[in-house]
C-alpha cells in the first residue's frame, strides 16, 4: 500500500526516470568491480549497524 501511494505521488515519468538512473548506476558499477565491492561492503556495514545497539567498529578508509 505504501509503495502504491509513493508511486502515485511521483507519477509515471518520475518513476521511469528513477528506474533509468538506477539501471545506469548498476551498469557503471558492473564495469568497475572495486566500486561494486565497496558499495556491497558499505551496505553490509549499514545493515549491521541498524541491527545492533553498539557502534560498529569499521576500518578507516585508506587514503
Amino acid at each position: 500500500a505504501a509503495l502504491r501511494a509513493d508511486a502515485e505521488v511521483l507519477g509515471p515519468a518520475k518513476l521511469l526516470r528513477s528506474a533509468d538512473l538506477v539501471l545506469a548506476v548498476r551498469e557503471s558499477l558492473e564495469l568497475n568491480v572495486g566500486q561494486a565491492l565497496a558499495l556491497e561492503a558499505l551496505f553490509l556495514q549499514l545493515s549491521a549497524l541498524a541491527m545492533q545497539q553498539e557502534p560498529l567498529h569499521a576500518p578507516r578508509p585508506r587514503g
